[in-house]
């Protein structure tokens, strides 16, 4: 285990921690170090489990966003997060630093059809066969030297991310109503689950 990992809560149910940025969730194609093997390292180590440690992975965060990460620690309490997520009970709260001034706040929405031959989203037309619906909701808290805090971006669990517009550092999104939120480049992100 290279990376130390932050553990911000843990009980016999679950266990929450702090997702490093770049940092895969789970195992992936380029052999990096993912979150889901150190925790379960960890565990292992710190309980002396013998065998495989049960970790139930119930969300996820794409590698270039940093932020907290819920973990069950049994099958029950799996299954109940699991739910949690599904039935929107659960949000994953944004935050992230951009330049420029977007309004004070925003709820933005579109349709995005994802194009898995090239690994990408894009914005379409409503009701495309096969798009999702993508919402964002953001406060902006405060601005200086040209950068502006985003706050209480919420995107429901269960709908696409607004695009590939919250996915880590220089990545932009831009709106087609220009008064709703000028063109932004997305400097750092973080997110937090929120019951």
């Amino acid at each position: 285990m290279k990376n130390k990992i932050k553990i911000i809560y843990e009980d016999n149910h679950l266990l929450v921690c702090e997702k490093p940025v770049n940092m895969p969730v789970q195992a992936d194609s380029s052999g990096d170090e993912d979150l889901l093997s150190t925790v379960k390292a960890y565990i292992k180590e710190k309980y002396s489990k013998p065998g495989e440690v049960y970790l139930g992975l119930v969300h996820r965060l794409d590698r270039p966003v940093g932020g907290v990460m819920v973990f069950a620690r049994t099958s029950k309490a799996a299954a109940r997060l699991t739910e949690s997520f599904k039935n929107r009970k659960t949000k994953k709260r944004y935050a992230a630093i951009v330049s420029g001034s977007p309004c004070s706040s925003a709820e933005l929405e579109c349709d995005l059809l994802r194009d898995e031959q090239n690994n990408i989203s894009r914005v379409v037309r409503p009701n495309t066969p096969g798009a999702k619906t993508a919402s964002l909701e953001y406060v902006s808290t405060v601005t200086k030297n040209g950068f502006t805090l985003l706050d209480s971006c919420f995107i429901p669990v269960g709908t696409t991310r607004f695009g590939h517009n919250w996915r880590g550092a220089a990545v932009r999104f831009s709106v087609t109503n220009a008064t709703i939120a000028p063109r932004v480049s997305v400097s750092r992100l973080r997110s937090m689950p929120t019951v």
